[in-house]
């Protein structure tokens, strides 16, 4: 489970460099806002899944 996780973290740090490193500024900006509006929502329910974990000694 967390090496999935991890490879997928990677995945994703591998996608946000390129993109990075072939966009300019504005449109960096306007991804990382993007990205931040799309991900805040999951946050939240990623929180209280470790919470249980934790609860229930799975950590």
């Amino acid at each position: 489970m967390i090496k999935i996780s991890f490879r997928s973290f990677a995945l994703v740090s591998t996608r946000a460099f390129n993109t990075f490193h072939f966009t300019d500024m504005t449109s960096i900006h306007y991804w990382v806002l993007k990205r931040v509006k799309e991900t805040q929502p999951l946050r939240k329910y990623r929180n209280i899944d470790i919470l249980e974990r934790k609860k229930n000694g799975l950590h």
